[in-house]
């Protein structure tokens, strides 16, 4: 059996283009090695499992942007339901 099962998963710059790594798939040391590099760049990325899809690292600018994806539709929502909740949030914020 196999033990190079890991896809290193990336986005290149703030573009919606999903690269795999060249190498993939591949052992699991090797993809976080990668996965570390490419958060140094800034880029967003995620180690997968190449057959199941079970993500094994997601870096943190990749779950900020999963997690914005999760709050765009309530927060479209809540406008809709709640006439100025966007601009009560921000005055929350600040």
């Amino acid at each position: 059996m196999s033990t190079k099962v890991w896809s290193l998963m990336y986005r290149l710059g703030t573009t919606w283009r999903v690269v795999g790594d060249a190498a993939n798939p591949q052992g699991r040391k090797s993809a976080l090695e990668g996965a570390a590099t490419i958060t140094r760049n800034g880029w967003r990325v995620w180690v997968e499992h190449h057959t199941s899809g079970k993500v094994l690292y997601q870096n943190p600018a990749e779950i900020a942007h999963q997690q914005s994806l999760i709050d765009k539709p309530i927060n479209a929502f809540a406008e809709e339901t709640v006439p100025g909740f966007a601009r009560q949030r921000q005055e929350r914020k600040n």
